[in-house]
């Protein structure tokens, strides 16, 4: 079961915090960085020029490509809450990526050059706030343990039954044989769609041949008129 929270200060060198648990059950990474993406817009004062600067490429990237993309997204309805407070405050909002753990001395990851070095001191700070608003909303292991049991044990069988269909022999297919539907029709249709020669005589039928003459052995059809 993962939990996800927020922390959010207001203010630089200030007291004025707020620590919360992500709404919904989908409790995500990407959901978390838009939560306060989100709690942002929501404490923004009207008309604020707002520039945020995160480390979740995918979350940017969304919201860079305009709000139809963001209409299908999973997290379509924080987006639509997002976009609800900028059109309500007229609030402009940029969001620029860059790459996490730049602060890190092991760290191989590249520096773009529109990353300034209080960028790299925020978002250190934010991993370790981040960490510490998590390590506060953990769930105990009593309360969970029984959810990591079970669901260990469905992916378990889940996996033992593709395993099992995996190498089970093909089955036999049979093709099913369809009754072909005669078309009832009079004797009259019948010789009108006929391409052969039919001459009725004595109450009889018989097929001619192409120059209109009998031949017995071509004698097919026999009805009573």
């Amino acid at each position: 079961m993962r939990s996800v929270a927020c922390v959010c200060f207001f203010r630089p060198n200030s007291k004025i915090w707020a620590i919360l648990r992500i709404a919904g059950e989908h409790q995500t990474v990407p959901r978390a960085e838009l939560s306060v993406i989100v709690t942002l817009e929501e404490f923004a004062a009207e008309g604020t020029i707002l520039t945020y600067v995160g480390d979740n490429k995918p979350v940017i990237d969304l919201y860079n490509k305009g709000r139809a993309a963001c209409k299908t997204a999973t997290n379509a309805d924080l987006y639509n809450l997002l976009y609800k407070y900028i059109d309500d405050k007229h609030i402009t909002l940029k969001l620029i990526w860059m790459p996490s753990h730049l602060d890190d001395p092991e760290s191989d990851k590249v520096r773009p050059g529109w990353v300034t070095d209080l960028d790299i001191l925020g978002n250190g700070v934010a991993d370790a706030l981040a960490t510490w608003a998590s390590n506060a909303c953990e769930l105990d292991l009593n309360v969970i343990g029984k959810v990591i049991f079970y669901t260990h044990l469905c992916s378990t069988i889940q996996l033992r039954l593709a395993t099992i269909i995996c190498n089970l022999p093909n089955r036999a297919h049979h093709r099913k044989i369809t009754n072909v539907k005669l078309l009832k029709i009079s004797f009259e249709e019948a010789i009108d769609m006929s391409r052969h020669l039919v001459h009725t005589e004595k109450g009889c039928a018989q097929m001619l041949d192409m120059h209109g003459e009998r031949r017995l052995g071509y004698q097919v059809v026999i009805h009573p008129l």
